[in-house]
């Protein structure tokens, strides 16, 4: 039975109260059995702390003995595996790569039966680990020469005015021309520079015409046959695209050259040819919205034309302002109409808005009535607006070239100071990265007719 405090047994803690109450007549005699009962208690502590101690130390040296051994063994098995495969020929990078393997981390030692056991799956992990090397090398190569391309292609577009840049192709594009690709797609081990691409640069302007006629055929084979008599297909109202990687609408021929994907591109993943590269840090393939067309059709008779012959720039002079019938768009504004009070409404939409926004049919619009007009309020949303953003490049000059976008604030300034405009304007003075939506706030005006009854304002 064990006493309570833990230490020490229940009987002997009454054997030493009897003692001490034969000796409390005789006070040194007490005393002294004290300090013995003292120092023999300190001694047992001291000696057991010391037992304790050492039974730590020992289990801790056999578990560092045991790890030793077991590093050895797994040593001595790595290196006979590793002499083998050097052996049948392999390298001492494909040996490294196999280190992990659960068959050549055992301690077992390796005889000839294990080793005729292991081998074929070792030699299968070794080729694997070739074939990833392969593609990651090739792809590594290909992105590396694709940039020289880019190189060379600012370069080439330097020599034209800014408003032209957004009709040619990127330089991605330029990869995928005769002459570019055979150089890019060459063997691996091929040494490429610069000036491998000597001859294909001094054909660029030839190559670059034939790209712009193949593309606005290619596009023109999308769009649905119709009777438009003279008119260019790729210019009417009616004929819209989207981007497979979820652009905004592209309208018109003039959309089209301009249209550049800026949604993320990704070259994380092997790329073995041009088209592979191209697929990750191009612009995706378009195709002709029936949808989005059909909404166009439906505007275009609104506007009392004829969606046969009516081009975008006939859409866009005539300044048509359109409000969705649907109550339930989602897409209702908030205003401040200096009162103090927010009032909700449909927002109004030019033709080109209702087309991209694509949140109905056609007949869910509607021209704006007089009575629309008269309930029309100009939107004040407090949306933090931010110029940071470096999408804008200089009209005038090639110093913010279409691959050295900068803020709004770094373009306007550059514009003020270099070309003596007071008043720098988008599209006029500067102008957006193709495919880029502008930052809020320095849009058009927004609108929207307030919902009846008046009450809700």
């Amino acid at each position: 039975m064990r006493a309570r405090s833990g230490y020490y047994w229940i009987p002997d803690i009454i054997d030493i109260q009897v003692k001490i109450k034969e000796l409390e007549a005789q006070p040194e005699r007490l005393a002294k059995f004290r300090s013995e009962r003292k120092t023999l208690v300190e001694d047992m502590n001291h000696h057991m702390r010391r037992c304790v101690e050492w039974t730590h130390s020992d289990a801790q040296r056999n578990a560092q003995r045991k790890v030793r051994e077991l590093e050895y063994r797994r040593g001595k098995r790595y290196s006979r595996i590793k002499t083998r495969l050097l052996d049948l020929g392999y390298t001492e990078e494909d040996v490294e790569g196999i280190r992990k393997q659960p068959s050549v981390i055992r301690d077992a030692e390796l005889t000839s039966d294990s080793w005729n056991r292991i081998r074929p799956s070792l030699e299968v992990v070794i080729k694997e680990k070739r074939v990833r090397k392969a593609k990651a090398a090739r792809s590594a190569v290909l992105y590396k020469r694709a940039t020289i391309v880019e190189g060379i292609f600012k370069t080439y577009i330097q020599q034209y005015l800014p408003v032209v840049w957004r009709e040619l192709p990127s330089y991605m594009d330029v990869c995928t021309f005769p002459g570019f690709r055979d150089i890019l797609e060459s063997p691996t081990e091929n040494i490429v520079t610069e000036a491998s691409f000597a001859d294909a640069r001094n054909k660029l302007p030839r190559l670059v015409a034939d790209w712009q006629k193949q593309r606005e055929s290619t596009l023109r084979a999308l769009v649905s046959p119709r009777e438009s008599g003279r008119i260019d297909p790729l210019k009417l109202a009616t004929t819209v695209f989207s981007c497979e990687r979820g652009c905004r609408a592209v309208i018109t021929k003039a959309d089209i050259w301009r249209h550049q994907c800026v949604a993320r591109k990704s070259t994380s993943s092997d790329a073995a040819n041009v088209d592979e590269v191209y697929s990750k840090s191009g612009n995706a393939k378009l195709f002709f919205d029936t949808t989005r067309s059909a909404v166009a059709a439906s505007l275009v008779r609104l506007a009392s034309c004829d969606p046969a012959t009516t081009t975008a720039e006939e859409m866009d002079s005539l300044h048509l302002q359109f409000i969705h019938m649907d109550d339930h768009t989602g897409r209702f504004g908030s205003a401040d109409n200096g009162t103090g009070l927010m009032c909700k409404g449909r927002p109004v939409l030019s033709w080109r808005e209702c087309v991209q926004a694509n949140i109905g049919q056609g007949s869910d619009f509607r021209l704006l009535t007089p009575d629309d007009e008269a309930r029309k309020l100009q939107i004040f949303k407090e949306i933090p607006v931010s110029w940071t953003s470096a999408f804008f490049h200089c009209q005038h000059c090639a110093e913010h070239h279409l691959w050295n976008a900068k803020s709004y604030e770094e373009v306007s300034q550059h514009v003020r100071d270099i070309h003596g405009v007071d008043d720098p304007q988008v599209d006029h003075d500067l102008f957006l990265t193709p495919g880029a939506d502008i930052p809020a706030g320095h849009g058009p005006p927004l609108y929207i007719v307030k919902f009846k009854p008046p009450s809700l304002c």
